[in-house]
């Protein structure tokens, strides 16, 4: 029909500017109406093949008016997606802008146009790159849910860079808390956001994986009691505890030591991480023999760790059966005489006994004389055969370590070698607990593959939590209704000013919370305006035998000890206290 002031007949004569410029007038003048005037509608998908002006101003007119053509909104994005692959850097820009406006006149394609939005945050163009990001943002203001479908998308692809650029993209919007997307006041957005990368958690593998998880830590829900729980409750659906333990997957077995690690993490937090250790004692130790040896090892050190959180009892104790199972098939029969090659497996054994040894510890009576004579009969006989190949072995590497300076021991053939003795030392200690009678679970081991030197930033090891006396790094957080414990900062020492200690002395073991002992100068009084009058003070400290000066005094010179240096006590620095130590009432 004929619209006022638009000569219908005139549309097709002139220019195509023109004839766009007609086209959007007949369509809004029309409102409602508009679905009626198809041909407009097409002459406006036609104009996208058109100079740089049309195509811009084609794009901002098909967005506005494509809701009432249902059945050419597929054909529309086509053309819209090819002007977003235009040589016209302007062209791009335009659309890229009109894009978010898709979303309120067609939701049902919200994803679609946020999946193809995400892929162009591989552009190198920074104008065109920031473009898009806001694009992103104003679509997930109007559709969170639609949005982050598309987002995710790209999370399943192939290609690496892909997966960084959203993962990148979607750290930044939960950080920036003056966009109002996620954060206190939007926590249905962020558990829609949770319930998105539960679903990507499922597919993910290595740094994919790591970095998703990394995204729940920056929501303020799971810094919530309740979000932390429900953060549990997804690694667990995750790491799929409802089937069994698939040995022969290295895909499988991979993901699943990612499922135990972020367990760790928010386990720390406040998390219950009974489910993932009971499917670990249940499932995953019966075939430990058909696993590879790095991931066995790994398995059972991230599970030193678990054992030592908040488990209940009951957990505990369902768990020493197996535990002793476990251990039994670990540990060689018995014989007269120790043969050359006997393997012993010295690393799965350390983690094994102490999985065993902290279960006897918080549950009396897991080895008790009355229920489990024979069964501790058995071990003990074990055990015995075993401390010997210790012993052996033990002497081995400390010939072999003999004489090493401390380059030759930052070798990883003689790193191995020092974790070796460390883990045979620790193996030793617990072994005399399970002697006595009843065993006494005392002991405190310091496992060999936790770092002792807090300079050491090569190496990756698992913070072990003990809920017993620990001095070693990461201890464990204080109690309801304790003091916070003193700890120090490491990066107060200077590490090369810091003389290497014998780790094998308890005494004198370095790291956090162990003394290291070093001889310093005495106090030199200030000088300068205020203390030029003032003269050094000459002491006899020849007189202080009884501890009253001038004279020797009752007791018979039993009053203060003299230490046999010239005559004064000896005075030391322990340098992580930064305090000075007299000798005669440390040692």
């Amino acid at each position: 029909p004929k619209m006022a002031g638009v000569d219908s007949k005139a549309i097709g004569k002139s220019d195509p500017t023109e004839k766009l410029y007609l086209s959007y007038e007949v369509l809004e003048s029309a409102k409602e109406n508009a679905y009626k005037h198809r041909k407009e509608f097409e002459a406006l998908l036609q104009a996208t093949s058109g100079t740089t002006g049309v195509k811009r101003l084609a794009a901002s007119f098909i967005i506005k008016f494509v809701h009432h053509f249902p059945d050419l909104v597929e054909n529309a994005l086509d053309k819209l997606f090819d002007l977003l692959e235009d040589e016209d850097s302007t062209v791009r820009l335009s659309t890229i802008k009109c894009l978010p406006n898709f979303f309120a006149s067609c939701p049902d394609q919200a994803s679609k146009v946020s999946d193809v939005l995400t892929q162009l945050l591989m552009s190198e163009d920074a104008v065109e790159l920031a473009a898009v990001k806001r694009a992103l943002i104003a679509a997930l203001k109007k559709n969170c849910d639609a949005t982050l479908t598309g987002v995710f998308l790209q999370l399943s692809q192939i290609e690496d860079l892909v997966k960084e650029k959203t993962t990148q993209f979607l750290t930044e919007v939960i950080s920036n808390t003056e966009q109002s997307i996620f954060g206190e006041h939007n926590l249905e957005n962020e558990k829609l956001l949770m319930e998105h990368i539960k679903q990507a958690l499922f597919i993910a593998e290595g740094s994919v994986f790591t970095s998703l998880t990394g995204l729940l830590n920056k929501l303020s829900y799971c810094k919530q009691t309740q979000g932390v729980q429900d953060v549990i409750a997804m690694v667990t659906e995750v790491a799929g505890l409802d089937k069994d333990f698939q040995s022969d997957s290295p895909e499988d077995v991979d993901h699943f030591l990612e499922c135990i690690r972020e367990t760790i993490v928010w386990s720390q937090k406040g998390g219950n991480p009974s489910p993932i250790y009971s499917y670990i004692v249940s499932k995953v130790l019966p075939n430990m023999a058909t696993l590879p040896e790095e991931p066995l090892h790994e398995i059972l050190r991230l599970t030193t760790s678990l054992v030592t959180f908040d488990l209940s009892e009951e957990v505990l104790r369902d768990s020493s059966d197996q535990l002793l199972e476990s251990l039994n098939v670990y540990l060689p029969e018995a014989v007269e005489e120790l043969p050359q090659n006997e393997n012993f497996q010295f690393s799965v054994v350390e983690c094994l006994l102490y999985l065993l040894h902290h279960v006897c510890h918080k549950c009396s009576g897991v080895l008790s004389l009355e229920t489990c004579n024979e069964t501790l009969k058995s071990l003990r006989a074990k055990l015995t055969y075993f401390s010997r190949g210790c012993q052996l072995y033990q002497k081995q590497l400390t010939t072999d370590l003999a004489g090493k300076t401390d380059k030759e021991l930052l070798q990883d053939e003689n790193k191995m070698k020092v974790q070796a003795k460390k883990a045979i030392s620790n193996i030793m200690a617990v072994i005399r607990d399970f002697f006595h009678n009843p065993p006494s679970c005392n002991t405190v081991m310091k496992l060999s593959f936790v770092r002792s030197n807090p300079f050491d930033t090569q190496t990756k090891l698992t913070p072990i939590y003990t809920g017993r006396p620990y001095l070693g790094p990461s201890p464990r957080p204080p109690g309801k209704g304790e003091r916070k414990r003193i700890t120090f900062d490491s990066k107060s020492r200077d590490p090369k000013k810091s003389k290497p200690l014998n780790s094998e002395s308890p005494a004198t073991s370095s790291g956090p919370g162990r003394f290291e002992i070093t001889a310093i100068s005495y106090y030199e009084p200030p000088r300068g305006t205020y203390s030029s009058k003032v003269t050094a003070i000459e002491k006899d400290w020849s007189k202080l035998d009884s501890g009253v000066p001038g004279g020797r005094g009752r007791g018979r010179g039993r009053g203060w000890r003299i230490n046999r240096n010239g005559g004064r006590p000896a005075f030391y620095e322990c340098t992580c206290l930064k305090t000075s130590v007299c000798s005669s009432s440390y040692v």
